[in-house]
């Protein structure tokens, strides 16, 4: 087994001093909490040394991103919402999801979603490249692993527009480290007006979303913020302040 760091060492006058000469590429493991760091640092993750707390817990989670999830009926508004707070701050990003449904006219590859087919989907979720997943009308949709995990090391904020599945599993992962915010419409008449104007629907579909919307709805009080969008300038105005009071 080797050695990650070796003894030297150095007589000045009567004090002998010891000095740890550390090996190229050398790790150890955090007796607080396991992780793999560099000898003699103080642990990224714990902020433990030589079993003391260095590091504040404050500073620790500074050096990360938060992950913000948006959820909401189909029809609700949530790419609108999303689209605006973003225009407004600098400093948050959108995951792309991936999605085995087909893509639509005014839709982009890579941008809009990752647009996969339903093989190439179940072969990421076998390989555990998905951090969640759910299966939504019959197209399963997704967020994949390591573009959420690379911006939240980077200190990045991030926007996750995904269904009530796919945010109760980020909620259960990630608990205190993602924030969740449910968009509810002033009503069903207009949830209902907002579908059929889109143009995507047949009346079967529309009244399946709807069906969909009466279950979402109800896990909604699961989530940590609801937010009425009957507004959208409202609206973006008061998910602004819920994120600014979060980040503090």
């Amino acid at each position: 087994m080797a050695v990650p760091f070796r003894k030297v060492s150095k007589t000045r006058g009567r004090m002998r001093r010891t000095h740890y000469k550390v090996e190229a590429n050398s790790v150890v493991k955090c007796k607080n909490c396991g992780s793999m760091i560099k000898p003699h640092r103080a642990c990224p993750e714990c902020g433990f040394y030589n079993g003391k707390n260095v590091v504040s817990k404050e500073r620790i989670i500074m050096k990360k991103g938060k992950l913000i999830v948006i959820s909401g009926p189909s029809g609700v508004g949530k790419d609108t919402v999303v689209k605006e707070l973003l225009k407004n701050n600098d400093n948050f990003e959108l995951s792309i999801s991936m999605t085995s449904r087909e893509k639509r006219l005014n839709e982009q590859d890579k941008v809009d979603y990752y647009f996969v087919s339903k093989e190439k989907f179940e072969k990421e979720i076998e390989n555990n490249n998905l951090l969640e997943w759910a299966k939504y009308n019959d197209n399963y949709y997704g967020t994949p692993k390591k573009e959420i995990e690379k911006r939240i090391n980077n200190n990045i904020n991030v926007f996750l527009v995904i269904e009530v599945v796919g945010g109760m599993n980020i909620k259960k992962m990630l608990k205190d480290d993602a924030l969740l915010i449910f968009l509810l419409p002033p009503d069903f008449k207009e949830l209902r007006n907002r579908i059929v104007n889109r143009n995507l629907d047949n009346e079967e579909n529309i009244n399946k979303r709807l069906k969909i919307a009466e279950e979402e709805i109800k896990v909604s009080k699961k989530y940590d913020y609801v937010v009425v969008n009957d507004d959208l300038n409202k609206t973006v105005k008061e998910i602004e302040n819920i994120i600014k009071k979060e980040l503090k």
